[in-house]
């Protein structure tokens, strides 16, 4: 066996003594001998070859990062400049994610090097590190970065490579190429089916990371987009993507456009907010006095079909409104019948409270029995027969042809006690009169 071989052996073996032995003799393989070493983590052989002239320490690193050996990688790092992202590869597709930790929080590489690393490895974490630490040059290294990827058309990037970014949810890569002034509302054909902003893009495809790097660089929220489909176009705006799958995104998205939403589309920006419970949305609306003016009634309408009765009691008490109107609105109408369902007399005194009271109804039914003055006096509720009648509906109301409540229940024998409330508003008017 020849020194060299002896050198090769021992060095991979970890056995100093006979590698310095080799060393003595005339062995001259140090780099080969550091690949050994580097292979199977012997500290102090690749310490004492490193004296003795060996220079492939970039290789070294990465033998000893893909093996997963810690205390050598954590020497290596320090003794070169070169070859860092190839051994963090290295160990992350050997699965030694450690390690790959330890060269990354050791400061080692050059800034471009890092954060090439962290665009190619959606690496959010270390991305924002070398943000950090560059400060206004972070921009120029970023732009020299892509420019390297993309063959300096970061402006003009392709749909085809937005589409990767956002079916892979891929934040980090999202973030880099906006921040490097890539346009936030820029239109994008998504899947052949959707052509829109890709803030709703984002949301269409449920991908939060994604749509969460378009949100930091403010789109315009209220911008339209269009949905194809057996060759008919749909205008869709962002209240249409809005469901369960993608609320941690949609919230806020509402939230940060809320100024324009709520100017062009305000009761879809209530309705938005109402659905996903979004309650700095919600508290905007409660504060905007002007607001619940002119369309409190709506809101309150909203929360209480929505079964948001708590919510119905915060707009009020905040002071929404009814706007005075000669009828009652289908939906006016069906909250306070499912009030009256419900026997909730402390909110029907509130919707009265704030305006809404003494309207004409248009009746559209086929059953006169489910009218909720009939039903109050059907089943003998008095109490809440009076509040109808005194607050909200007028039993000489026609139901259909001649037909009133009044009538209705005196020909179906009603409680004359129930009659008698209903006679009595009729008697009031008469005198009023």
């Amino acid at each position: 066996m020849t020194e060299d071989e002896k050198l090769l052996e021992a060095a991979e073996k970890g056995d100093l003594y006979t590698v310095k032995e080799a060393v003595k003799n005339g062995a001259e393989f140090f780099n080969v001998a550091m690949l050994k070493a580097s292979k199977t983590g012997s500290l102090e052989v690749i310490k004492y070859l490193l004296r003795k002239g060996a220079n492939n320490i970039p290789d070294a690193l990465k033998m000893a990062a893909s093996c997963g050996h810690e205390e050598a990688v954590k020497y290596l790092v320090k003794k070169t400049g070169f070859g860092f992202n190839t051994a963090v590869m290295a160990a992350l597709e050997s699965g030694h994610d450690n390690t790959a930790s330890i060269m990354l929080k050791s400061g080692s590489g050059s800034p471009r090097e890092l954060l090439g690393f962290a665009y190619d490895n959606s690496d959010m974490d270390l991305y924002n590190e070398v943000k950090q630490k560059e400060g206004r040059k972070f921009k120029a290294l970023l732009k020299s970065v892509l420019s390297e990827r993309f063959n300096g058309a970061v402006r003009r990037l392709a749909d085809e490579k937005l589409k990767e970014f956002i079916d892979n949810d891929d934040e980090v890569k999202l973030t880099a190429v906006l921040e490097a002034g890539f346009d936030a509302d820029h239109v994008l054909l998504y899947d052949e089916s959707i052509k829109a902003p890709l803030i709703l893009c984002a949301l269409a495809a449920g991908k939060l990371k994604a749509g969460t790097a378009v949100l930091k660089h403010k789109p315009d929220a209220g911008a339209k987009g269009f949905f194809y489909m057996n060759d008919e176009e749909k205008e869709i705006s962002v209240f249409d993507l809005q469901n369960d799958m993608n609320e941690i995104l949609f919230g806020p998205v509402l939230l940060q456009g809320y100024a324009g939403l709520v100017k062009t589309e305000p009761l879809k920006a209530f309705k938005a907010a109402m659905r996903g419970n979004n309650e700095p949305v919600l508290e905007k609306i409660l504060r905007n006095k002007k607001l619940l003016r002119s369309l409190g009634g709506d809101f309150i309408t909203c929360a209480l079909l929505a079964g948001k009765r708590a919510l119905a009691v915060r707009l009020i008490q905040s002071g929404a409104e009814f706007a005075q109107a000669k009828f009652y609105t289908k939906e006016q109408y069906g909250a306070i019948a499912m009030l009256a369902d419900k026997n909730d007399s402390v909110m029907l005194y509130s919707l009265s409270s704030a305006g809404l009271t003494k309207r004409r109804v248009k009746y559209d039914v086929k059953k006169s029995w489910e009218i909720p003055l009939v039903k109050a006096a059907f089943e003998q509720n008095y109490r809440l027969l009076s509040l109808l009648t005194k607050y909200f509906f007028d039993p000489d109301e026609k139901i259909s042809g001649d037909a009133t409540p009044l009538s209705y229940c005196i020909a179906n024998g009603a409680d004359p006690k129930a009659v008698s409330i209903l006679k009595r508003r009729e008697d009031k008017e008469g005198e009023n009169q």
